[in-house]
């Protein structure tokens, strides 16, 4: 949605993007009152991202998009007489008249056989670099809870996920690999199974299983983790965020860092959202049933947010009031699974 003015108010308008294999926006359209596509802007840029030919073909009380080349914000304020013109990428700002950067990758030091200056190793063809810093290798330390960008190894494209485990004598070995590739949002897509977990509940379209690089390497430690518990049990997922980041029935499913779980106990079967707090997937119900008593689920739950916790998932909510590790709140919506989520 973009601002319009008009008669000292301002109004709002929904816009529309085409964009290429890189995320360059190509088209801007809007919906006419007619019902008819409405064409804003077109957009024509040379390999490195400098705008070749644009034309806006809104009114004037239409805002031109910035958001162009990559995807990014155009920073065009000016600067003694001239206009800047370059890209915002978060660690850094991108000039697209030289093809380079006007400042040191922050991590350079892990790839010193490139220049610190230089923009997608030169390949803007194939290649995008989503925030200005090296990324695309963890190793997940299951020893201090930790997640390491170690490599560039993934390339711009495959995130390597290394599950490290550390001996007494201090000797680490890597447990397993797993490599998940990012998409234009930057997200991955989380395996739907593993060693100790798997999914519940229905499917969105596009995928509801997609997190933030650093929170899956978190998820990663956290279910290895907890399968060195004396009270482990299957860890049931539903929602994560959709794969463009956009809303999936969860105002806080948007970024890929907040998490729902199935309550321990209750299987992976039909995700049962009754109005009833006593509905079969409820914490209610599975507390008093003969076979998973309500100290089992109480002390599984526990041991479960603990190790999220030591994992960096701090945003933590559940049904019972004044459970430990959680925010104590929003316990009716939480009636038949927990979340957790990094802050």
């Amino acid at each position: 949605m973009v601002p319009m003015q008009y008669n000292d108010k301002t109004y709002w308008k929904y816009e529309y993007n085409l964009s290429d294999h890189l995320g360059n926006v190509r088209i801007v359209f809007a919906a006419h009152s007619h019902g008819q596509p409405e064409l804003m802007q077109q957009t024509i840029y040379y390999p490195y991202g400098m705008i070749l030919h644009q034309q806006n073909f809104g009114g004037t009380l239409d805002q031109p998009n910035k958001m162009l080349y990559n995807g990014k914000e155009l920073q065009d304020d000016q600067l003694a007489g001239m206009s800047l013109d370059w890209y915002d990428y978060g660690a850094r700002f991108y000039d697209p008249q030289i093809g380079r950067w006007h400042v040191v990758d922050p991590i350079a030091h892990e790839r010193s056989w490139v220049s610190p200056y230089n923009f997608v190793q030169n390949n803007p063809i194939n290649r995008i670099d989503r925030t200005g810093t090296l990324d695309h290798e963890y190793d997940v330390d299951l020893k201090i809870g930790k997640v390491k960008r170690v490599s560039e190894k993934g390339g711009e494209v495959t995130h390597y996920f290394n599950i490290i485990e550390t001996n007494n004598a201090g000797d680490k070995s890597k447990l397993a690999e797993y490599s998940l590739n990012i998409n234009e949002f930057g997200l991955v897509p989380f395996p739907e199974s593993g060693p100790n977990w798997g999914r519940y509940g229905s499917r969105d379209a596009g995928g509801d299983n997609w997190a933030s690089p650093e929170t899956a390497g978190a998820f990663f430690g956290l279910l290895y983790d907890w399968a060195k518990d004396p009270l482990t049990d299957m860890v049931y997922f539903d929602d994560i965020s959709g794969d463009k980041g956009q809303d999936i029935g969860h105002t806080t499913h948007r970024t890929g860092n907040d998490i729902d779980i199935r309550y321990f106990g209750a299987g992976n079967g039909p995700n049962v959202n009754g109005s009833s707090v006593n509905c079969s997937t409820c914490w209610n119900t599975i507390s008093n049933r003969s076979e998973y008593s309500g100290d089992l689920l109480y002390f599984s739950t526990y041991n479960f947010l603990r190790t999220a916790d030591k994992w960096g998932f701090n945003q933590n909510y559940a049904y019972p009031k004044g459970f430990p590790y959680t925010k104590d709140k929003s316990h009716y919506v939480h009636r038949h699974h927990l979340h957790i989520g990094r802050r």
